[in-house]
């Protein structure tokens, strides 16, 4: 009796779309497509959820949305253990740091070629 139920939620599940490789989607999370994330073996994510994070750079408490997982670890095929660590303000204070550290390092790099 209770294999009979078990069978028949899960037709149910795989009929909303919420079972992704034989597990069940919590309600109200966003079901993951394994096929689109890079190869990870064991960390594979099936589900998304939104979930709060503290910035580590400035404390502040922000969520990372369930909708921008799937973005980072679909399209941009993130490594799927990957976690966010730092705010919105303080990933593009960073981005920004690192291009002028670039261009400066092209800069240093063009000066020691006209020396030469």
């Amino acid at each position: 009796m209770r294999e009979k139920k078990l069978k028949r939620r899960r037709r149910r599940l795989e009929a909303q779309g919420r079972m992704v490789n034989g597990v069940e989607v919590p309600d109200g999370e966003i079901p993951a497509d394994i096929s689109k994330q890079a190869p990870a073996g064991y960390s594979s994510r099936y589900y998304y959820r939104d979930k709060e994070f503290t910035c580590v750079e400035c404390g502040a408490v922000e969520v990372w949305t369930a909708k921008d997982q799937k973005w980072y670890f679909e399209v941009i095929k993130a490594y799927p253990a990957s976690e966010a660590i730092r705010c919105l303000k303080c990933r593009k204070k960073r981005r920004i740091h690192k291009a002028e550290q670039r261009r400066h390092m092209e800069e240093v790099a063009e000066k020691s070629k006209k020396r030469t």
